[in-house]
């Protein structure tokens, strides 16, 4: 990892595959790391709405959540929106050079994720989202398409500073609110079930 900056020397390391269609991308990002300051982590909002027809467990859950960055009428907040100083930041890649993701700390050492970023058309091979970190996901739009030709500066430092077009996909956070959502329905559907036998 390089502090404040990408360090990969060619030497003994993979090298990221040009060809690939993310690599573009993955490359103007680095950049706005390496210029900026400070990174924008949006928000986490949740909604449940449990299916009290039968009892429900914890693999339902994936089914029942639905996550947003943007705070709305109903949704609880799990994660509030955040920035930190940029300490230091990796991209990591597969053995063929197809981009993972960008590993990022802070400089205080109290956030450490990975983004991953989401292309704007299909047909893209994308490696498998890195586990066991927080995961943040960059959705590239079609205005990204134009503005990386036209002022990737300008883009790099959006991507950064911005919260716009990102949203957790994996968080300690949202498993511990899952684990705490799904406790209530256990309870509310035994609460249920035992009312429906009294009558």
């Amino acid at each position: 990892m390089g502090a404040g900056h990408l360090s990969r020397p060619d030497f003994g390391k993979t090298q990221m595959d040009s060809q690939n269609p993310m690599s573009e991308f993955y490359e103007c990002f680095l950049k706005g790391l390496e210029q900026g300051k400070t990174f924008a982590v949006p928000g986490c909002y949740a909604r449940f709405k449990p299916d009290f027809s039968r009892q429900i467990y914890r693999e339902d859950m994936p089914g029942c959540c639905t996550y947003t960055s943007i705070a709305g009428e109903g949704a609880v907040c799990v994660l509030e929106p955040a920035e930190f100083v940029i300490g230091q930041f990796e991209l990591s890649l597969t053995a063929r050079g197809v981009p993972m993701a960008v590993f990022i700390q802070s400089a205080d050492g109290h956030h450490r994720l990975a983004v991953r970023l989401l292309p704007p058309f299909g047909g893209v091979e994308l490696a498998a989202a890195p586990t066991g970190v927080p995961l943040l996901e960059l959705q590239i739009t079609g205005q990204d398409l134009m503005q990386i030709d036209e002022a990737p500066q300008q883009l790099a430092r959006r991507w950064v500073s911005g919260s716009q077009n990102k949203q957790w996909a994996a968080h300690p956070a949202m498993e511990a609110w899952e684990l705490r959502a799904l406790a209530a329905a256990q309870r509310e559907f035994g609460r249920m079930r035992g009312g429906n036998n009294r009558t």
